[in-house]
C-alpha cells in the first residue's frame, strides 16, 4: 500500500498472492490494511488489527496525532464505491462499526446485499449508481464538471472515499454491462474488426462502454474523484484505492501477462489521478496493492 498524508510519512506494502479459504476471512490482509488506514478502532472481538507504519496509534492504541484535523474520527462518513463487491461489502460492514457508511452500488435493492447488511440500516445507507452510464451522460453534457445526481447525495457528506471497484484482468462476463452475459462474441467481433490487434480490439471494447479495465480502473476512478471534489461540503480527509500488485512492475515477469489487456496500465492511471487530486486539494491518499483474492464468502467470482 502506498500512503501519503500531509502529516504522515509514505509507507509501501505490496502483497504477492493472498489466498484465503473458508473459514478464513477473505482478503484478510487487504481488509486489515483498509481498516487500519481508516479506523481508530483496533480490534473486533478477540481479533486485533496489526499496527502498520502509517498507523495513527501506538502499541497501546492511543492516538499519536490527535491535533491532526485531517484524521478520521468516529462518526465521520465514508463513501464506499463498489460496496456490493467481494471486498467492498466487507469493508463497508466493518467500517460501519465506527463510521457512517454511504455504499454506492449498482443495485441498491439487491436482496442478498441488503440481507448481508441486515441490522446495520442505521449505519449503512445504499445508493444506486452506474458509473459508466453517468460518465457517458456527462461526456455529452454542458455541465460535465458537476457531480451527477446519483452520486451527489452519497458524496456530499463523505469525509473519505474507499474505491473498491474493479474488473477482471481478462475478458469475462464481468466486462459486460449487466455482468451476467457472455462476452466472447463481443471480443471476437472486436478482434476481427481490428485485424487481431489486441490493443485496438481493447480500445474498441472501451468505446462500446463495456466494463473494461480502462473504463473501470482508470476513467471511472478519475470520474469518482472529480465528483467527490465537486459534491463534498464537509472536510475531505482521505481517498483509499484498492489497486493491484504489479502496477509498479508492469515490465517485469509475470506482470506483462497480467497486463495483456491493460489492467495494470489502467490501475496506474487511476492511481495517478488520485495523487494529482490529493496534491491539488490538500487531502491524503492510500493505495493498496494486493494479489489475487480468493476465499468465501465470495458470491460473484468470475474465474473458476
Amino acid at each position: 500500500a502506498t500512503t501519503k498524508s500531509t502529516t504522515q510519512p509514505t509507507a509501501t506494502l505490496e502483497n504477492t498472492t493472498t489466498k484465503m479459504t473458508p473459514p478464513s476471512c477473505p482478503a484478510l490482509l487487504t481488509i486489515c490494511i483498509l481498516l487500519q488506514i481508516l479506523s481508530p478502532c483496533q480490534s473486533f472481538g478477540s481479533f486485533k488489527v496489526p499496527t502498520f507504519p502509517w498507523s495513527n496509534t501506538n502499541q497501546d492504541g492511543q492516538t499519536t496525532n490527535a491535533g491532526n484535523n485531517k484524521a478520521l474520527q468516529p462518526g465521520d462518513t465514508i463513501a464506499v464505491i463498489g460496496a456490493s463487491g467481494n471486498v467492498g461489502k466487507l469493508v463497508a460492514l466493518r467500517l460501519s462499526d465506527t463510521y457512517n457508511v454511504n455504499g454506492i452500488v449498482r443495485d441498491a435493492d439487491d436482496v442478498s446485499l441488503n440481507s448481508f447488511f441486515e441490522g446495520r440500516n442505521d449505519k449503512i445507507k445504499l445508493y444506486q449508481a452506474n458509473l459508466l452510464d453517468e460518465m457517458s451522460s456527462s461526456s455529452t453534457s454542458t455541465t460535465a464538471n458537476n457531480c451527477p445526481a446519483s452520486l451527489l447525495e452519497p458524496l456530499r457528506n463523505a469525509n473519505a472515499i474507499v474505491i473498491c471497484t474493479g474488473t477482471t484482468a481478462f475478458p469475462t462476463k464481468a466486462w459486460t454491462k449487466s455482468g451476467n452475459e457472455g462476452v466472447s462474441n463481443d471480443v471476437l467481433a472486436a478482434l476481427l474488426d481490428n485485424s487481431f490487434s489486441i490493443p485496438n480490439a481493447i480500445a474498441s471494447l472501451d468505446s462500446q462502454g463495456l466494463n473494461t479495465p480502462n473504463n473501470i480502473d482508470a476513467k471511472a476512478n478519475e470520474f469518482v474523484v472529480n465528483a467527490w471534489n465537486d459534491a463534498c461540503n464537509v472536510a475531505q480527509k482521505r481517498i483509499i484505492m484498492l489497486s493491484s500488485i504489479g502496477v509498479q512492475r508492469r515490465d517485469a515477469m509475470p506482470f506483462p501477462i497480467l497486463n495483456a489487456c491493460g489492467v495494470l496500465d489502467a490501475k496506474a492511471a487511476g492511481e495517478e489521478a488520485i495523487r494529482q487530486s490529493c496534491a491539488s486539494n490538500n487531502y491524503s491518499y492510500t493505495i493498496v496493492r494486493p494479489g489475487q483474492l480468493f476465499g468465501g464468502p465470495y458470491d460473484n467470482n468470475y474465474y473458476p
